[in-house]
């Protein structure tokens, strides 16, 4: 069944020739892996760039089992940065909030509060102007509100 699924790309391996096996962190199905032919040929008609960590796309992707691989037929980018690729402390931020996703979260159901949290804390990181001294910090002990271990005394705003 031919299906759209919006999300983060938390890792991207290489496969094959031309190939690329990517997860993402979908609002629809939660943690879900494609598979993405022929992106590493020269004259492919999608780029591998897409597929870069922390990039928020929209894929339509051939899905039997969200639990399985599936096959991409087309891909958008949803969200371009406009920082976040220039400034280096915001790129090891967004890459250790992406490491730490890849992580922590393998649920295969959408998630809808926490899909929104990290959309918001991706566009957060993404200002010209927003303070990321203890961005690191804060993302931890906001996500651990969803993990289920809020520590005592804080709020999950």
């Amino acid at each position: 069944m031919l299906v759209k699924a919006k999300g983060l790309v938390i890792r991207s391996l290489k496969y094959g020739e031309s190939s690329l096996i990517f997860d993402l962190y979908t609002h629809e199905y939660g943690y879900a892996s494609f598979i993405v032919g022929g992106v590493r040929k020269p004259k492919a008609r999608m780029s591998a760039s897409l597929f870069q960590l922390m990039n928020w796309i929209e894929v339509v992707a051939y899905m039997k089992d969200p639990a399985k691989l599936s096959r991409v037929k087309e891909t958008r980018l949803i969200l371009n940065y406009q920082n976040i690729p220039f400034d280096f402390q915001k790129r090891g931020i967004g890459l250790f909030i992406t490491e730490i996703v890849q992580k922590t979260i393998k649920e295969k159901e959408a998630n809808e509060h926490l899909y929104q949290f990290l959309w918001r804390t991706f566009q957060y990181l993404d200002q010209p102007k927003s303070s990321i001294s203890n961005a690191h910090v804060v993302f931890l002990l906001r996500l651990s509100g969803y993990l289920g271990f809020l520590p005592h005394g804080t709020c999950n705003q």
